[in-house]
């Protein structure tokens, strides 16, 4: 019944779940660049990938994060 939580320890699960937890931040970071400058009427324009940059570098880290973590 509890074979899996004998089977993880603490080191094998540091490195997904921060790759997991970075890949949200920058998505995360990515959203809220965008929504700032959606909201802003006086700011400057802001360059697309802005963006798109961190939130489909935050997507792939959040997808390998997730695998890594399935293959525990």
């Amino acid at each position: 019944m509890f074979e899996f939580a004998q089977r993880i320890d603490a080191p094998r699960v540091l490195l997904p779940l921060g790759v997991l937890l970075m890949g949200v931040g920058l998505a995360l970071t990515g959203v809220s660049v965008h929504v700032e400058a959606t909201t802003c009427h006086n700011c400057t324009p802001y360059h697309p990938l802005f963006v798109v940059a961190p939130v489909g570098i935050g997507a792939t880290l959040t997808t390998a994060g997730g695998w890594l973590l399935g293959r525990l």
